[in-house]
């Protein structure tokens, strides 16, 4: 059991969800947020509305979503992911270091 897990995709969009590119590491993930209190996706902005040949999460088991500054908050809305909670990487890193 993790407290939590960080996630690597290489794309998303609405119909594919998180994706990767091949079955066994679409396991492996589905595998570590089965088993995570909190599921992070760390996802740049390139990856997104673009999806690989696999997928492994539609976004409902995914807790936040890191990624950089050039996402907008009303696309992510719009595209199932409203109960996400998206966060530049400064933004996470900040946040870590108020709660040392």
């Amino acid at each position: 059991h993790f407290d939590k897990c960080f996630l690597g995709t290489d794309g998303f969009n609405v119909i594919a969800g998180f994706t990767t590119t091949d079955f066994e590491s679409a396991k492996i993930c589905e595998t570590a947020i089965e088993r995570s209190d909190n599921s992070i996706i760390l996802m740049d902005s390139h990856k997104y509305k673009k999806a690989a040949l696999v997928s492994f999460s539609k976004g409902d088991d995914i807790s936040l979503v890191i990624t950089d500054d050039k996402i907008s908050i009303d696309d992510v809305s719009i595209d199932n992911l409203r109960s996400v909670s998206l966060q530049t990487f400064y933004e996470y890193m900040n946040y870590l270091n108020q709660v040392k």
